[in-house]
């Protein structure tokens, strides 16, 4: 199927044609990632289908990243217009996204192979080790609030009512301790963490 035909045909058609009363949306003739411009030359005015087709023999005929991202985002509706794709077309356009970003197209591609096998010398090892030596690693500590701090916050929540206040949890009954606990969650942890039973 030559793609070029059919989307050549499409832009002509629209360019000659007078439509009144239809919606209508800006389409860029040669798309702004292939060095397209915002000049009235390069745009023209197409139906949703229209623009919506326009994409996807853009993104077939270029095989861009770019490109199967703006098809991708044909699929979003606002208020003028609703899109929807079938679940082929959607995992067509994913896979041939992917696909366009892989290898020689992915923008790390040839970057990360310099480090892969990259090792230290005996000399650089022990030179990150006499760095280290001695200091002793500071665990990450909040600075404690001031007392102006803890009134604003105490200020801001009188008055405001728990969302969970009169909320009765439903009950959980440990098989290795037998304690009672409430709450999915508080189980949950008290399994992992807590129960004395535990192995």
């Amino acid at each position: 199927m030559n793609y070029n035909k059919i989307y050549n045909r499409i832009i002509e058609n629209a360019k000659t044609r007078i439509l009144e009363g239809v919606y209508l949306e800006k389409h860029h003739i040669v798309p702004r990632c292939l060095g397209g411009t915002n000049l009235s030359e390069n745009i023209v005015s197409l139906t949703a289908r229209e623009h919506y087709i326009c994409h996807l023999l853009l993104a077939k005929i270029h095989n861009k990243k770019k490109l199967w991202a703006a098809y991708a985002m044909m699929a979003v509706s606002s208020d003028n217009h609703i899109r929807i794709y079938n679940n082929r077309q959607f995992e067509k356009m994913r896979i041939a996204r992917a696909l366009s970003s892989t290898g020689k197209n992915n923008g790390m591609f040839g970057k990360m192979s310099a480090f892969k096998n990259k090792k230290h010398t005996a000399e650089t090892i022990e030179k990150i080790r006499q760095s280290k030596l001695g200091k002793k690693r500071k665990p990450f500590t909040r600075k404690p609030a001031s007392i102006e701090t803890k009134n604003k916050i105490s200020l801001s929540k009188k008055g405001k009512k728990s969302k969970l206040k009169g909320i009765v949890l439903e009950k959980f009954l440990c098989e290795k301790c037998k304690k009672e606990i409430g709450g999915l969650s508080n189980f949950k942890r008290h399994n992992n963490k807590y129960c004395v039973a535990r192995v």
